[in-house]
């Protein structure tokens, strides 16, 4: 009978565990849902708690918020009055110091205006006297320039009618220079003259050997110099004669054509024209009808040089008279 208790319980043993289990795991799965309940409930009073301590820190700190801003609102406005008090102070300090200097400098003005007016009367000559200097001064600049002009194609032995027109106009009415300007013959004006190295070298290359063949040419005419006609053999002769005599370019006295000749080459080898020109005025016959034009053109360049010294001469003049005035 025990033997079959065992039996029994051993075979009903498998079935009383697994209902235990069974058992145990409803009864924790009940416990298990009580437990998370409570753990809901737990974390709603944890979360109404934070939010509470949350709203009393918030209206704590607002509180404290406010008082500091009207502590801070307060002492400001102590403040601001303490320095529009002293900005106040400072600004009429300032608006009183600047009414005396004012009142100073006004005083120092007045002083000053009648010191102007007792100096207007000397100002107005002045500004008079500037005004005349600044316009003489513009016409001796544009003088200048024209006479510039004129001058360059002066040296360039052209044609210079435009460039002396310029240069009457600059004049403005100045009677020295229109009346030097006028002196000109048009036609020296309308065709040009001669640089001073042109007429030298046209005198050694051209006119003293074509002098100096028409002296010894006279000399053989029949009559004498400047009468009857040379025979072809005087030609030759003299032709021959010119080319083989070197020219003497001497200051030899005398009136004979190759003592002429001479002095006026020596005077061209000196650069002074003007003495060659006068020089060779003196010569008659054939030597005088062929340098005829050579001294016409010399003429017209000691001519036109005169008349541009002149112009500078007066130009200096209304210069300094310029300076002068200012």
């Amino acid at each position: 009978a025990f033997e079959f208790k065992i039996d029994v319980f051993k075979q009903l043993a498998p079935l009383f565990l697994e209902e235990a289990e069974m058992m145990v795991a409803a009864e924790r799965k009940k416990m298990e849902e009580v437990n998370k309940e409570e753990m809901r409930k737990l974390e709603m009073e944890f979360y109404k708690q934070i939010v509470i301590q949350l709203e009393h820190q918030k209206h704590s700190l607002f509180t404290e918020y406010q008082t500091q801003l009207k502590r801070i609102e307060s002492s400001y406005d102590h403040k601001l009055s303490n320095a529009s008090d002293n900005i106040k102070k400072a600004f009429d300090a300032k608006l009183k110091a600047v009414e005396v200097a004012n009142k100073k400098e006004n005083d120092s003005r007045r002083k000053m205006l009648e010191n102007l007016k007792t100096r207007a009367a000397g100002l107005d000559m002045m500004i008079d006297h500037a005004i005349e200097a600044q316009k003489r001064g513009q016409q001796v600049w544009e003088l200048s320039l024209r006479l510039f002009d004129a001058q360059e194609a002066i040296d360039t032995n052209r044609p210079f009618a435009s460039e002396w027109e310029a240069l009457l106009d600059a004049s403005k009415g100045d009677e020295i220079i229109k009346t030097a300007i006028v002196s000109v013959p048009p036609n020296v004006v309308a065709t040009g003259v001669s640089t001073r190295d042109e007429l030298t070298d046209r005198f050694f290359s051209k006119v003293e050997r074509a002098a100096r063949e028409a002296a010894l040419v006279d000399k053989s005419r029949s009559g004498g110099p400047g009468k009857g006609s040379a025979p072809f053999l005087g030609y030759a002769i003299a032709k021959v004669t010119s080319w083989l005599l070197l020219p003497q370019r001497t200051f030899v006295p005398g009136t004979q054509p190759e003592q002429v000749i001479s002095r006026a080459g020596f005077y061209v080898c000196n650069g002074d024209l003007g003495e060659a020109a006068k020089e060779l005025s003196e010569l008659q016959g054939e030597p005088a009808s062929i340098v005829t034009d050579w001294i016409k053109s010399t003429k017209d360049r000691l001519l036109l040089e005169q008349t541009l010294g002149v112009i500078k001469t007066r130009m200096a003049h209304l210069d300094v008279t310029t300076v002068s005035k200012s």
